[in-house]
Formats: C-alpha cells, sequence, structure tokens
C-alpha cells in the first residue's frame, strides 16, 4: 500500500471533495423525503378502505345480476361479505370466493345509517336482486378520525364520500 512521505499531502484522487460529499447527502435527503410522501398516511388509508369496500359492494351487485341469485350484504363488527339466497335462507359465500366474508383492517368501524338495519352494527345491510336493483342502504366507516359514507341507491349504483 503506497504511502505518502511525511509532511507531504496526499494524492489529490485520494478521499471526496467537500462538493461531492454535499451532493451525496442532498440525494439521500431528497429519496428520504419522497420515501416520506408517498407513504400513505391515515387519512388516505381511511380513504382507500371506503373506495376498496365500495367496489367490493358493486362487484356484489353485477354477481347477482350474473348468477341469477340475490346476493345480501352482511356487516358485522369483524367484517362484511356477501350471502346467496339459498332454499333454507341467507348462505355464506364459501371461503376463496371473492365476495366471502373479510375482515375491517384495524382501527374501523361501521355502522349501517340507512338500510335494513339502520342504526346497527350488524345484520344485512342491503340485499341485490337479480335485476342489480337494491335495498336503498348506507354504510359509515369511521376510521383515523375520518368518516366516509358508501351509499347505494335503488338502482344498484355506488357512491362513495366524506362525511365532514
Amino acid at each position: 500500500m503506497p504511502t505518502s512521505p511525511p509532511g507531504n499531502r496526499p494524492p489529490a484522487n485520494a478521499g471526496f471533495t467537500l462538493v461531492e460529499a454535499l451532493i451525496a447527502i442532498g440525494v439521500i435527503a431528497l429519496m428520504a423525503s419522497l420515501v416520506l410522501f408517498a407513504m400513505p398516511g391515515p387519512e388516505r388509508q381511511a380513504r382507500q378502505m371506503a373506495e376498496r369496500f365500495a367496489a367490493f359492494v358493486a362487484r356484489g351487485g353485477e354477481e347477482s345480476v350474473m348468477t341469477n341469485r340475490p346476493l345480501a350484504l352482511r356487516i358485522t363488527a369483524e367484517g362484511y361479505g356477501f350471502e346467496a339466497r339459498a332454499p333454507s335462507g341467507w348462505a355464506p359465500t364459501p371461503p376463496g370466493d371473492p365476495l366471502a366474508f373479510r375482515r375491517w383492517p384495524q382501527g374501523v368501524q361501521a355502522t349501517v345509517a340507512e338500510g335494513l338495519g339502520p342504526g346497527q352494527t350488524e345484520g344485512h345491510a342491503l340485499v341485490f336482486d337479480v335485476l342489480g336493483a337494491a335495498s336503498p342502504a348506507e354504510v359509515r366507516l369511521a376510521s383515523a378520525g375520518q368518516i366516509w359514507r358508501v351509499r347505494v341507491n335503488s338502482n344498484g349504483q355506488v357512491d362513495v364520500a366524506p362525511i365532514s
């Protein structure tokens, strides 16, 4: 390993210059700030949950028409899922089915504000018939200090909006 004689300066190409070090630190800081801004905050997570729930409900309406069977949305404190009309009553969709029971993410509370069981946290919120029509319903999802409503009208159309 080459060494410089005592009292002499190291070669000019040894190490980093101050400008190179500052540029490297600046690039690292920029990348760290991008990562922080890309991470979803609680408000964004609440909105995404409401949109996912609305898409699930809309899929249930479409499935009801395609399979020619009425479907009912059941909401509990633990989660939500569709049930199909069977000769003996309502039967849960089997596990693995896209409309099977799903758990709410941690911190989400759901309430049926309007529908088959208004003011309840458990029971059928709405029923889709084989033509795509639905019993009107509104489900409110509370998470991270925000409340989002998912409303289904009698035509089976699903709407998502925040509640101020």
